[in-house]
């Protein structure tokens, strides 16, 4: 009577190690003994975990063209919306190209009115130099005689001051006296 290991039962369906280990406990199949601290299975219970786990490996390989036909479907119906996702993304980039076609239009035409407006500008400051250099020389000879009507005004208002302090200190000095 020969006494089988997880892992000797596994090398012989040709399956993980874990995956033994998790049928054994799904379908709480008890070891005969232990060797250590490993677990030992008998014939009776190797042939029966082999058997088990060869039918999950059929079935397993019969539902899988039913899932390829499913994938199929499935990868085929991806690619439909995953195209016309792609369609309205195009649509969404050729309406932003236009759109910046346009904006660059308004700004090329508002650069265009800036620089007009700069040469403008221009032309009203040489006009404002000119009409200064015109206004210059007349306005020297305005102030140079209206400098000269001022002094004669302040040197006649400081007399008029000076005779009528003269007058006031005169009259109230006589005042004090015979007041």
């Amino acid at each position: 009577m020969g006494m089988y290991t997880i892992k000797d039962i596994a090398e012989i369906v040709g399956k993980d190690k874990s995956n033994v280990y998790r049928y054994i406990k799904k379908n709480a199949i008890a070891h005969t003994a232990t060797r250590g601290q490993t677990l030992v299975y008998s014939d009776a219970q190797k042939n029966a975990i082999v058997a088990g786990l060869k039918d999950i490996s059929n079935a397993t390989n019969a539902q899988q063209p039913q899932r390829l036909k499913n994938s199929e479907v499935i990868d085929s119906e991806m690619t439909k919306v995953l195209e016309e996702r792609i369609s309205d993304l195009k649509e969404q980039n050729q309406h932003l190209i236009d759109q910046l076609n346009e904006k660059d239009q308004e700004i090329h035409a508002k650069n265009e009115q800036i620089n007009e407006a700069h040469k403008l500008i221009d032309q009203q400051q040489q006009l404002n130099l000119s009409t200064q250099k015109l206004l210059i020389p007349s306005n020297n000879s305005e102030d140079s005689t209206q400098k000269d009507d001022f002094k004669e005004n302040k040197d006649s208002v400081k007399q008029d001051t000076d005779v009528a302090n003269a007058e006031v200190f005169k009259k109230s000095f006589w005042k004090k006296l015979f007041g």
